[in-house]
């Protein structure tokens, strides 16, 4: 308000409100000011808008619209909009003056750092209680700009087992980022064939994956199906595209689906006769358990046990192949004859590393080589005297037609002719064994005497089951001579 009246004395050049008095008001011509009519000239201050980068400041400038004569003042704070004051920035209130004569200041707000990637932010700083003049834009507007780079995405891979037919699974591949975000990150995802084919193997799909903002891990889920068919292991892929708010690391994720139906491979025992010279052949067996859909292979070799390579076999190595629905192979190894009296010889052809989804059932062959220089056995006849009481004995002789570098065994067994067990001979079972360089081995059979008048009776005594050699006479006759002497009756005829 206008001070009182009061013309004629001087009076200081400005008046309460920093504004220039007027001389001679009433254009008398006398100097003096007139303190009741003073014309008011307002002064504003306003505030600008600031940015500044996560981890440094905003510097926001305060300016009166003319300098004041007059010290002046106004109060401000810093509320939040989408940043969060303590987490974004540090809160700030206060009041700033403004000296005579000056028409601009400035409050620097500080910018906290993260790293999270994120949108812009902002806060404001509001301008209130001025002194000494009136407020003109009260409000400016902190921008925080984000330093963060976008976080990576990548998919993992995943196998899992198969399953039998009509059963389901879930293959779950796990989606990262390599950093949370301060905003939504999405991706789109499709799965495409490798060697398992869509719809059969597994189901095809497509869609998103979302990361609200702050997580770093999501998961895609796709279905596999179940089967019986020996195959191999089989693959599909899950490809990652079009990425908001992320870059692409590894876009890709391949799905191995682990074949559990494997056949297993097996090769056989095989014998055969050495011969005496030249070479022949002996094929072993290899089998699968089941027909498989694809080609399978397994590796073989031969390996010394007592027959050695390069005398008795010839060594081989290679690889076998089953063809789709093939079940059956052979391996071929080539024998060498000779005419030496041995034992029975072996070597063995193993099998390794099966290909195809087969695995290794009973992965040794054993090739037994027969040596057929063997000696052949026979048994003598024998005879004895019954006696008319006790007991005596026939000893039948066993005999090697020639000495063996290993043992012989046979068995033997008696059996009835005219004579019979029990009454006549006592029953025999039993072995006989021939120790190395041995040719000849007696059997002994018990005898039953007895005073019958009776024939010369027989039985048998009969060899089986020949161990490294060949039966040739295999039955002996014992005779049982009978020694009760003839009587001669004639008729008495008396006469008168």
């Amino acid at each position: 308000p206008a001070m009182p009246g009061g013309g004629g004395e001087a009076c200081a050049g400005f008046d309460q409100r920093g504004q220039p008095r007027t001389i001679d008001g009433d254009f008398d011509g006398a100097e003096r000011c007139d303190k009741g009519a003073v014309e008011y000239i307002p002064i504003t201050i306003s505030v600008g808008d600031a940015s500044g980068v996560e981890g440094g400041s905003a510097v926001f400038e305060l300016t009166l619209s003319e300098a004041a004569q007059i010290t002046a003042s106004v109060s401000y704070s810093t509320p939040a909009g989408t940043a969060i004051a303590g987490l974004d920035y540090i809160s700030a209130t206060g009041y700033i003056t403004f000296p005579i004569g000056v028409i601009t200041r400035t409050v620097t707000v500080t910018l906290n750092q993260d790293s999270l990637n994120e949108t812009g932010e902002d806060f404001f700083l509001n301008l209130y209680n001025p002194y000494h003049v009136l407020l003109g834009d009260a409000q400016g507007r902190g921008a925080i700009q984000d330093d963060d780079p976008l976080p990576g995405i990548a998919i993992a891979d995943v196998t899992l087992a198969e399953g039998d037919a009509g059963t389901i699974s879930q293959a779950v591949l796990s989606v990262t980022l390599t950093q949370a975000s301060g905003e939504e990150v999405t991706v789109d995802y499709i799965t495409s064939g490798g060697s398992a084919t869509k719809n059969d193997d597994y189901i095809s799909q497509q869609g998103r994956v979302v990361f609200p903002a702050g997580a770093t891990t999501r998961l895609i889920s796709v279905t596999v199906m179940g089967d019986n068919r020996v195959e191999g292991d089989e693959t599909f892929t899950v490809t990652l595209s079009n990425p908001v708010s992320g870059t692409l690391q590894n876009a890709q994720g391949v799905v191995t689906i682990g074949n559990d139906d494997a056949a297993t491979v097996s090769i056989e025992d095989v014998s055969v006769t050495e011969g005496d010279s030249g070479a022949r052949g002996v094929y072993l067996s290899v089998r699968l358990s089941a027909a498989s859909v694809q080609t399978v292979t397994v590796d073989y070799a031969t390996a010394d046990g007592s027959a050695t390579a390069g005398s008795d076999y010839i060594a081989a190595s290679g690889r076998v192949t089953f063809t789709i629905g093939q079940v059956v192979q052979s391996i071929g190894i080539t024998m060498t004859g000779d005419t030496a009296v041995e034992p029975d010889e072996t070597f063995t052809v193993t099998l390794s590393n099966p290909g195809g989804g087969a695995t290794l059932g009973d992965g040794e062959g054993v090739v037994t080589i027969r040596d057929d220089e063997l000696p052949f056995l026979s048994v003598g006849d024998a005879t004895v005297g019954e006696g008319d009481s006790g007991t005596g004995e026939a000893v039948f002789t066993v005999t090697l037609s020639f000495a063996s570098v290993q043992t012989v065994t046979v068995d033997y067994a008696t059996s009835d002719d005219t004579a019979t067990a029990g009454s006549d001979y006592v029953t025999a079972t039993g072995v006989i064994t021939f120790g190395v360089g041995q040719t000849s081995h007696p059997i002994t059979i018990t005898i039953l005497g007895d005073t019958l008048r009776e024939g010369d009776e027989t039985f048998f005594l009969n060899l089986s089951n020949p161990v490294n050699a060949e039966l040739d006479d295999a039955q002996g006759v014992g005779t049982i001579r009978d020694d009760e002497g003839s009587f001669i009756y004639l008729p008495l005829v008396l006469r008168n």
